[in-house]
């Protein structure tokens, strides 16, 4: 009988816990989103600082989730796109931004799901794509190395996404 009464007070517990949980997600979600948007939003005047207007191109791959107009007083001043790509230490959500020529002016992560630490060598090698036209990536994007561990994944990652922001560009904006 002991042991039953022990089962019954386990999962009254786990049933407890089960609800407090859910119902701290419902408190947390509206606020995550919000502060997912507002790092967004930073990401956008990061690449294009004069960026008052934005329009969102229909436009969905398995890497990209959206083509962004980036508009200063109603005209066209370049395009972001935003991708989002996993691997083995976790995902990486970052902005690609071009001009209206197709050249890649900034990259910015918006989510870091890796080692935190990785994270500023990763973006500092983001650098070497800015200032680079559409011309001078090959067509199934930048080459992709063969070098292992978390670093070097998290860059490879990146290329993936910059590969696939260039198919998004070529594809929804031209």
């Amino acid at each position: 009988m002991k042991i039953f009464k022990t089962a019954l007070v386990l999962t009254l517990v786990g049933i407890a816990c089960g609800i407090l949980i859910g119902f701290s997600n419902q408190i947390t979600a509206p606020i995550i989103a919000k502060n997912k948007l507002e790092a967004e939003l930073k990401a956008y005047k990061e690449i294009f600082p004069t960026i008052d207007d934005q329009e969102v191109l229909e436009y969905t791959s398995d890497i990209v989730s959206k083509v962004i107009v980036a508009k200063e007083g109603g005209n066209v001043i370049g395009y972001l796109v935003m991708g989002k790509q996993a691997n083995g230490f976790g995902y990486i959500d970052m902005i690609v931004g071009f001009d209206k020529d197709g050249t890649i002016v900034g990259i910015e992560i918006v989510d870091f799901n890796q080692t935190p630490s990785y994270q500023a060598g990763i973006l500092s090698r983001t650098l070497q794509f800015e200032g680079t036209a559409l011309a001078d990536i090959p067509a199934k994007g930048p080459q992709i190395d063969a070098s292992v561990g978390g670093t070097s994944q998290g860059f490879n990652t990146v290329k993936l996404i910059v590969a696939a922001a260039v198919s998004a560009y070529n594809e929804a904006v031209k």
